[in-house]
């Protein structure tokens, strides 16, 4: 009996503040990716902002999305070998210290004529999120426990959430008072000060083993070794289509939120892109917190996720 009430104590979820007052290891990851995170959305709305400003154009705000989009996917498909064959710790580190430089490399933009910097630059930052990503995600399960991995999860998604309504509404402001060099060079900081909490934490990971057959075994191979898994199993293969639909019409969604930021009677550009996309972390902060613990049947959540979408 005492054996049964040991196991079941071990297998008991943690709560949030349970978790980052014992895990002082998560606990630096956690606020590293929230500083991040925060002066990340501070530097998203100043991008729509001096772009439309430069060109004032609808399509330049489009391509700046497509831009940035297609710039952080693409480079997932390879990024996350990296995370297994080099230190996860650095990955972090170097990937948010490049961030922070390119960012400050945004206060040269001065006209038109150098739009194109902008895209640039926007491309180099969520490649190096695209770096980033798979370090800090792999990151978490080696420095958590069983019962702290799911908690772990759920508030790193809080956290995105919590990060964009804070950053987007205060950036919003900064901008629309201060100019988008403020917002640049508190997103630079931000990068700066994540780097620091990520170099003081240890993250214990085992060598990396390569598969016989070279590169393409250890990269294209993964590839379609995940495409075949996604495809042999029908209830992965719903939930990444569910992901990708949402992904995709998803995308619409904000790309119009930066459309109409002008005209909700809030101010100007920057005021309304902030409060808009500062609606919509929200949103996406609290469903995750709702879902834990209203939906804990967790046989329901594939029919949940499919009314969702």
């Amino acid at each position: 009996m005492e054996m049964q009430q040991d196991v079941v104590k071990l297998q008991k979820e943690v709560g949030f503040f349970e978790l980052l007052k014992n895990n002082p290891t998560f606990r630096r990851l956690w606020m590293g990716l929230a500083i991040s995170l925060l002066g990340e959305w501070f530097s998203t709305v100043a991008l729509f902002v001096l772009i439309y400003t430069l060109t004032g154009s609808e399509l330049g705000i489009g391509l700046l999305f497509v831009i940035r989009m297609f710039s952080m996917a693409f480079p997932q498909i390879f990024t996350g070998m990296l995370a297994d064959r080099f230190s996860r710790k650095r990955i972090m580190v170097w990937a948010n210290i490049l961030s922070s430089i390119a960012v400050l490399s945004l206060l040269t933009v001065n006209d038109e004529s150098e739009v194109w910097l902008i895209y640039f630059i926007s491309a180099l930052l969520m490649a190096l999120h695209a770096v980033f990503i798979p370090a800090e995600s792999a990151s978490i399960p080696n420095i958590t426990k069983e019962n702290e991995l799911l908690t772990a999860n759920a508030l790193n998604s809080a956290t995105w959430s919590a990060a964009l309504c804070l950053g987007a509404s205060i950036g919003g402001f900064v901008v629309s008072v201060y100019g988008v060099e403020m917002a640049f060079i508190i997103n630079a900081l931000c990068f700066l000060a994540g780097a620091f909490m990520y170099s003081t934490i240890t993250i214990p990971q085992e060598p990396f083993q390569p598969k016989p057959g070279g590169f393409w075994a250890n990269t294209g191979g993964n590839i379609v070794e995940g495409f075949q898994i996604i495809l042999s199993k029908p209830h992965v293969s719903r939930i990444v289509t569910a992901k990708a639909l949402w992904a995709v019409f998803g995308g619409g969604l904000v790309y119009m939120l930066v459309l109409i930021g002008d005209e909700i009677g809030v101010g100007d550009l920057a005021a309304g892109i902030g409060i808009l996309f500062a609606a919509r972390g929200l949103g996406t902060g609290l469903g995750p917190i709702f879902a834990r613990y209203v939906f804990k049947n967790r046989n329901l959540w594939p029919f949940l996720l499919g009314s969702l979408v």
